[in-house]
């Protein structure tokens, strides 16, 4: 036997397994960002970040989270990035990576995550989540790493309805039943005769009164409704009278305020009966309420939480998710303006700028929501 020669096909043999390993198993891919305060977006330090094999739940890789973390994951397939730390919820997403090409597994991917963690609660239904809150995946199309949005405004949607009671959540005897009727502003009026009235501070109105969306125009019924409300109040018949044939259905005007005012509980039970609407009449009032006064503007602003989880149903359609998304980015932005100002001196609520990040930040999310709802003037 020739020893030498052995010796050399063994070393070839090597070679050509060790690069068939490379080019099957190992890649370059690399996971970034943040990890936050769901209700604040604090940075959060000390959260383990951990890349879990999903097949056998073997830990891949592990590192801990300064606010910001950077983590590597060089085998192919799928995995689960586990996010956690004492005293929070566990979340994770999935990532596949199992479709990258031979010859791109040498390129470096970089995946931009941010990763909100929620405190455990003890008001909470549980507080522990065995589903994914993501999903993303490697697109051929794309040569790249990309979010699967529809998966991850699911997974947000069951989340919640995990986490939180369900009987908040999910009526299903209620809420849920088409027939059920329900006035979400009952004596809506009585928020225009208290607040101190500074129009347009959020957004410019279009004043485009119908929609051919089911969910756009109830908002648009709802938002005009307000504004022909604080009209009435005002003694402005003639703009009353401009508001009025889209909110009635009919081309027939008001002939005195007083008559205005007596079809007004009326038109509250004709408008003010869906959720949608409701979401558009909170709007003109965040955008006509004054935010001198910023006690009474966030009292105003919290009157739509209590209806926030009824907008969750077991069965969504794409627009309906994306309003959700839309609408609960607002209500992250307005519990974020509540907790500065439940903590604030009295010295930093005379001062305007103390407030002024969060105030920005509601803003720029209604102005989001008003957009998507036909409602913003460009």
């Amino acid at each position: 036997m020739n020893l030498y020669r052995t010796n050399i096909t063994f070393i070839i043999f090597s070679i050509i397994l060790m690069a068939n390993v490379n080019f099957g198993i190992c890649q370059n891919v690399w996971i970034k960002g943040k990890t936050v305060n769901y209700y604040n977006d604090k940075k959060i330090k000390g959260v383990t970040v951990s890349i879990v094999n999903n097949e056998n739940d073997s830990l891949v890789n592990s590192i801990y989270s300064k606010g910001k973390f950077k983590i590597q994951l060089n085998q192919q397939g799928i995995y689960r990035v586990v996010f956690s730390k004492e005293g929070f919820i566990e979340k994770h997403f999935l990532i596949n990576s199992s479709s990258i090409p031979k010859y791109y597994l040498d390129k470096k991917y970089t995946i931009q995550t941010e990763m909100s963690m929620t405190q455990k609660d003890k008001y909470m239904e549980s507080n522990t989540l065995n589903s994914a809150v993501g999903y993303v995946y490697y697109n051929k199309k794309y040569r790249g790493f990309i979010w699967d949005a529809e998966f991850t405004k699911k997974a947000q949607l069951a989340m919640d309805v995990q986490i939180f009671p369900l009987d908040e959540v999910v009526k299903l005897d209620s809420a849920l039943n088409r027939s059920s009727r329900r006035l979400y502003f009952q004596k809506g009026i009585n928020y225009y005769i208290n607040i101190k009235s500074k129009p347009e501070q959020f957004f410019k109105e279009a004043l485009i009164y119908r929609s051919k969306s089911k969910i756009k125009d109830p908002v648009l019924k709802g938002y005009y409704y307000g504004k022909m409300t604080d009209a009435l109040l005002k003694d402005d018949l003639t703009t009353v009278n401009s508001l009025a044939p889209a909110l009635k259905g009919t081309s027939a005007t008001y002939i005195s305020l007083a008559e205005a005012l007596k079809d007004c509980k009326n038109l509250d039970t004709l408008v003010l009966n869906s959720k949608y609407a409701a979401v558009g009449y909170w709007m003109n009032l965040v955008n006509y309420t004054d935010t001198s006064d910023i006690i009474a503007f966030v009292n105003i602003s919290n009157t739509l939480k209590i209806i926030e989880k009824e907008f969750v149903s077991i069965e969504m359609t794409d627009a309906e998710l994306s309003f959700y998304s839309d609408f609960k980015n607002c209500m992250k932005a307005v519990e974020q303006l509540s907790q500065k100002i439940k903590n604030s001196t009295q010295s930093e609520l005379d001062n305007p700028e103390s407030y002024q990040y969060q105030l920005d930040g509601l803003k720029e999310k209604v102005r989001v929501l008003a957009k998507n709802c036909e409602l913003l003037k460009d």
